[in-house]
């Protein structure tokens, strides 16, 4: 028997929560494990908060980690640690910029 209050939330809606919280280390999660897992180019994945977090920062950032962000989302690099850093850090400087963006979505 399913809850009745249960609320489903969309990915979207998932990521700026997640923004909203301030934690990095949440956040650097989403999107390391999203692309640090073998599996990830061969499935469906169903979680798809990191690559949500990294379209954000190819269509609203204007340093290297656009690059980064590019790289990933053709499939041409898994992001090292560092680099998943690096995103996390670009998001996190620019809350306002990234929330906008994500509602815009």
């Amino acid at each position: 028997m399913t809850n009745p209050k249960t609320e489903f939330k969309s990915d979207n809606q998932k990521t700026l929560e997640l923004i909203e919280l301030k934690n990095v280390k949440k956040l650097n999660q989403e999107i390391f494990n999203t692309y640090s897992s073998p599996n990830y180019r061969n499935s469906n994945n169903v979680n798809n908060i990191g690559e949500i977090l990294i379209e954000l920062v190819k269509n609203n950032s204007n340093d290297f980690t656009k690059d980064i962000a590019k790289k990933c989302l053709k499939n041409e690099i898994n992001p090292t640690y560092k680099q998943s850093w690096c995103l996390v850090y670009q998001i996190n400087n620019n809350q306002e910029v990234y929330k906008m963006a994500i509602k815009e979505i």
